[in-house]
């Protein structure tokens, strides 16, 4: 009688735990989306709808934004028309686009560029991060990136905390052309 207990226990307890890892893999799921033509890709929470435009250099610019679980995920990927070899300079475009968001968003205070970050540890490539909070008392994290030729900007906001693992697992998910 107490073998038969403990077994149903046993299968009530592996029932449950086979639920909550299940569970945790799909609420976490990451879905990866091609940005257009641009040989670029993402992994998002979140269906994002991309659209397109060109800058005032008409450089193309392709953005989304979507929201799971009150975070917004939101991405800028812009084609530079004409590429940047050196890479400093690259970075200093890639800040350009950036202070203009920081006026589009209404940003109020921001913690400052942490440079120096390599997207998937590639040389030829450079990023930063920055913490911002905005006028309507949102948590901001942005992570950029640039080989040159293309400018990644990765966001994430919320009013609440930010989760910090899963926001970097969506902000490490960007790949420029030909990186796996």
């Amino acid at each position: 009688m107490a073998y038969i207990f403990m077994k149903k226990t046993l299968m009530k307890r592996l029932t449950y735990m086979t639920f909550m890892v299940m569970n945790c893999l799909f609420i976490n799921a990451q879905k990866k989306y091609e940005i257009s033509s641009t040989g670029c890709s993402v992994n998002m929470y979140c269906q994002p709808g991309f659209l397109s435009d060109v800058d005032q250099d008409a450089n193309p610019v392709y953005t989304a934004r979507c929201t799971k679980d009150d975070i917004n995920y939101g991405i800028y990927c812009i084609v530079l028309k004409t590429p940047i070899s050196n890479l400093r300079a690259a970075e200093d475009e890639m800040v350009g686009y950036i202070e203009y968001m920081k006026a589009d968003f209404e940003i109020t205070s921001v913690k400052g560029y942490e440079k120096g970050f390599k997207l998937n540890n590639r040389e030829d490539t450079r990023g930063l991060v920055d913490y911002w909070k905005d006028s309507k008392s949102n948590n901001w994290k942005l992570k950029a990136y640039t080989d040159g030729k293309i400018i990644g900007i990765l966001y994430a906001f919320s009013r609440k905390e930010l989760p910090e693992e899963k926001v970097n697992s969506y902000f490490n998910s960007f790949r420029l052309p030909g990186m796996e």
